[in-house]
Order: structure tokens, then C-alpha cells, then sequence
């Protein structure tokens, strides 16, 4: 299974041994903590950029 999210590349890949459910499990929980530790880095700097662009247009406001 292949997706993107911004341009990140993210591949799932099927073990080819035999795994168990509880495997499976614990590998699919790591995916998806990864993804959401990308997801909040994005945020982050989305709103770090937001909170700038703000503090910038309140000075050049205020001359």
C-alpha cells in the first residue's frame, strides 16, 4: 500500500513471514504514530508561520 501526505512517500509492506495478529497490531500502531507525528510537526509550523505573518502584519500596522 503506497500513499502521500506533503509530499512525504509513506510505503506499508506485508511481512513475509507469518505474523501474528498481535504483530500486526503493534506494527500498524507505530505507522499510524508516525503519521501523526508528521501530521503535528506539520501543524507546528503551519501555525508557528501563522503566529509570524500576524506579530509581522500588528508591527507594520502600528508604524
Amino acid at each position: 500500500m503506497k500513499f502521500q501526505i506533503d509530499g512525504y512517500n509513506i510505503k506499508l509492506h506485508r511481512s513475509s513471514v507469518p505474523t501474528t495478529k498481535e504483530d500486526d497490531r503493534k506494527r500498524l500502531a507505530m505507522y499510524v504514530n508516525a503519521i501523526c507525528e508528521l501530521g503535528n510537526k506539520y501543524l507546528q509550523k503551519e501555525v508557528l508561520e501563522s503566529h509570524k505573518q500576524c506579530r509581522k502584519e500588528q508591527l507594520c500596522s502600528g508604524i
